[in-house]
């Protein structure tokens, strides 16, 4: 009876074993991952975006650590950095996930659905982390004197994986601390503010035509050091909040990765990224001015992260001339459109012409068909652009790059970017005779080579050579996501498939401008038109630090000298244009050309010697350092110049190469400088064996000599 029962028992075991063996294998092939992946995980296989470079500047040194919540999914509670604790949010990471019925859903690792293990080698940790078929991997790896954070997607089944988040870091600063939050766009948050403040956006996804360019970091300062938190990816938000309590004012420190398009909706949209990381890290005085402040942030941020321009290419045209779009389809010829623009010699210039090709609809001057045609009413392009070439007045085209009218009944499926109910995406309401347009799909155009198939028929039509000048309508002003399913496209993907478009152009020969710039694309777009806004930035005057926040030129520190960056055009509408702020920000204006050739005289010198030229000396150069005092900054520069800017007065003092400039021009290209008294539409001009005005300058007689 005895062995009958132990028969039984053991029968019954064995039934058991092989009922929970296939869980235990499925639980150690889980596991197993991370002892696969675990081992492969060094700092030189930290996933690091191609259109960023990851050069080493040290940081502040000391003690690099993490401290993780056990009981609580092991959530990030600290981060030691530069040998200072700080706590974080408690709420990183956080997943969102989305599930088989198109709902995302974001999830703390406390959630009990969790399952979780925990590996150490040395000092860097792996935590795996595991629930309805989705598999991931959060490894903290300290680096010298900073702390990557590695996110890996390992499998993915019931739910699939939209983005990984949290606030990374947090610290309070008493109300007469000189600490303050900074970011990539310039804004200073001090503890003084009387009432909360928090800012949060999608990468270069929310930058905005006329709105400083955003580097990708958000950081505070401390009196001995910068603190960053830095994505390694465009496939980020990142955020900051400012929250005043009694005498202290709490600030953090946010950002989130996407592996997927951020509203994605469709359960079967592919991964993007199988990882994506992010960094915190710390910077000193690095400058050497005795003091750490927002000047050390965006020099760290520039030396570390930012691709200097690609060489090879003409775009120093772009610097050394005045620059402006031209809309010849105003015009009943070209022969109307460029009448005396080639007597034009005071100057190089570059002339971007809208409508040499024909638009789908001629009363819209922004609907561009896919068959790409000459315009017919205009005549010719070749003999006026051969003219002007001569006479160096370098011509080419303007082209809304980044959006398609289907009105047109002519565009190809892969050019149509898709919304997040996989539909066109519409990129504006038409309205009066403007048709309602959609984005273009990069990603999927460049995949299947139809857009530089594209481009080569519009160089071909439009006669383009090397040389010449394109501009790109809202080309790199920002980088919007895109949901189709098969290629879906994140901010960083995005700006991928426009970076090798532009590496295309660049290959060409052509000079590439975009109507606005965004970090990525500094390297390959000559020319960011509209990378400021003087007209709003004088109305704030923002340089005034108000209610505890500051906005300050961070432009030009961090990505001066890497590329060109114009503005927007609207100051020159007023009565006495303010010159001043775009020297401060760094940037050369351009203008439209609305009142017909006999004024391109006038309004091209008048900006041309206030602001341009002078712009030209330190256009190639960095940012060793600013000061401020009030509205008057000096601005220091790795060539030895120094240029000191009061916006109040708009008067400007340029030093270089032993020269002072003071109400008088350095000498251009061809020879030409000027002495300048600002007055309506007026520029007076010096004589004497220094400049003579053309015999072909309609508006000589206006023109004063001293």
């Amino acid at each position: 009876m005895r062995s009958v029962l132990v028969a039984i028992i053991v029968l019954l075991g064995l039934s058991l074993l092989l009922g929970i063996l296939p869980i235990l294998q499925a639980t150690r092939s889980d596991w197993g991952l991370t002892s696969e992946f675990f081992s492969k995980t060094t700092s030189s296989q930290v996933p690091i975006s191609p259109l960023m470079v990851d050069r080493y500047i040290a940081g502040i040194s000391g003690e690099i650590a993490v401290a993780l919540n056990e009981r609580e999914g092991y959530r990030l509670e600290a981060v030691t950095v530069g040998g200072r604790r700080y706590l974080t949010g408690k709420d990183f990471p956080t997943f969102t996930v989305l599930d088989s019925q198109g709902k995302q859903h974001s999830l703390q690792v406390n959630a009990p659905i969790w399952q979780t293990k925990l590996q150490r080698n040395g000092a860097t940790i792996a935590v795996l982390y595991r629930a309805n078929g989705l598999v991931a991997q959060v490894i903290y790896i300290p680096d010298r004197d900073r702390l990557n954070i590695v996110i890996r997607v390992l499998e993915e089944g019931e739910w699939k994986i939209v983005s990984v988040s949290g606030t990374l870091l947090t610290r309070t600063a008493g109300i007469g601390d000189d600490d303050y939050l900074v970011d990539g766009s310039g804004w200073l948050v001090f503890p003084d503010l009387p009432k909360a403040a928090e800012r949060k956006w999608v990468a270069n996804s929310d930058n905005l035509i006329g709105g400083a360019t955003t580097a990708g970091f958000v950081a505070w300062r401390e009196k001995d050091r910068i603190v960053f938190l830095k994505p390694l990816t465009f496939s980020h938000w990142l955020g900051w909040s400012a929250k005043p309590e009694g005498a202290r004012t709490h600030f953090s420190l946010r950002a989130g990765l996407y592996f997927r398009p951020s509203e994605t909706k469709i359960f079967e949209t592919r991964l993007c990224h199988k990882a994506l990381a992010l960094r915190i890290e710390t910077a000193g005085d690095l400058n050497g001015d005795g003091e750490v402040d927002w000047v050390d942030a965006g020099i760290a941020y520039r030396e570390r992260y930012i691709k200097p321009h690609r060489h090879g290419c003409l775009r120093h045209r772009l610097r050394d001339a005045f620059r402006v779009y031209h809309s010849v389809h105003a015009y009943p010829s070209y022969e109307a459109a460029f009448a005396g623009l080639a007597d034009i010699d005071f100057s190089d210039g570059i002339w971007w012409c809208k409508g040499v090709m024909q638009f789908a609809f001629e009363e819209d001057s922004e609907s561009h068909p896919f068959t790409v045609k000459i315009n017919p009413k205009l005549g010719n392009f070749a003999p006026y652009k051969e003219k002007m070439t001569k006479a160096g007045q370098w011509t080419g085209i303007y082209y809304g790059h980044d959006y398609i009218t289907l009105d047109a009944g002519d565009w190809p499926d892969e050019f149509i970017k898709r919304d997040p109910n996989n539909k066109p995406y519409r990129y504006f309401a038409g309205s009066g005779r403007y048709r309602t347009k959609f984005y273009k799909d990069n990603v999927r155009s460049v995949a299947t080579g139809a857009v530089f198939q594209h481009y080569e028929q519009i160089l071909k039509t439009c006669g383009l050579t090397r040389g010449d000048p394109i501009m790109l309508d809202t080309f790199s002003a920002f980088a919007r996501e895109g949901y189709h399913p098969d290629f879906p496209a994140t901010v960083e993907l995005e700006m991928q498939a426009k970076h090798r478009i532009a590496e295309f152009l660049h290959d060409k020969g052509l000079i590439v401008a975009g109507e606005g710039i965004v970090e990525g694309l500094q390297d390959v777009v000559d020319f960011g038109a509209y990378a400021m806004h003087p007209e709003w930035a004088l109305k704030e005057r923002i340089w005034i630090r108000r209610e505890g926040i500051q906005r300050v030129p961070m432009l030009p520190v961090v990505f001066q000298g890497a590329s060109y960056y114009g503005a927007g055009w609207y100051e020159f509408r007023q009565h006495a244009p303010n010159w001043a702020v775009g020297l401060v920000y760094g940037v050369g204006y351009w203008d439209w050309l609305p009142q017909g050739p006999k004024y391109a005289w006038m309004r091209f010198a008048r900006y041309y010697f206030n602001q341009n030229l002078v712009w030209a000396q330190v256009a190639d150069a960095k940012v060793h350092d600013i000061e401020q005092k009030g509205s008057q900054f000096t601005i220091t520069y790795d060539n030895g110049a120094m240029l000191w800017v009061d916006l109040e007065t708009n008067r400007w003092i340029l030093e270089k190469d032993g020269v002072r400039y003071d109400g008088f021009t350095p000498f251009n290209n061809r020879g030409y400088m000027a002495v300048l008294v600002q007055s309506d539409f007026e520029i007076i001009l010096p004589g004497e064996h220094q400049l003579e005005i053309s015999h072909h300058q309609p508006f000589r007689k206006q023109i004063v000599f001293e």
